[in-house]
């Protein structure tokens, strides 16, 4: 199971952007349009594979939690 997001910086904070169903339903569940860190450890305790999708190229890295807080993710 993957959830993908795109990583994006606004007002300099980096904000994780989702991209497929799964990952929306997420962030609605946590009641925001963009996936927090809080949110993202969540889904990586169920057992859902991070999955990045870079915004222009192709091509996707999977991420884990302590790497998003590493890049700013709040």
């Amino acid at each position: 199971m993957e959830i993908y997001f795109t990583l994006k910086q606004n007002y300099g904070k980096v904000r994780a952007v989702p991209l497929c169903i799964n990952a929306i339903t997420f962030a609605d569940i946590a009641g925001t349009s963009t996936l927090t860190l809080r949110a993202m450890r969540n889904v990586e305790a169920l057992g859902y594979k991070l999955m990045c999708a870079p915004m222009f190229t192709g091509g996707t890295t999977q991420m884990n939690a302590d790497q998003l807080k590493e890049a700013g993710v709040e």
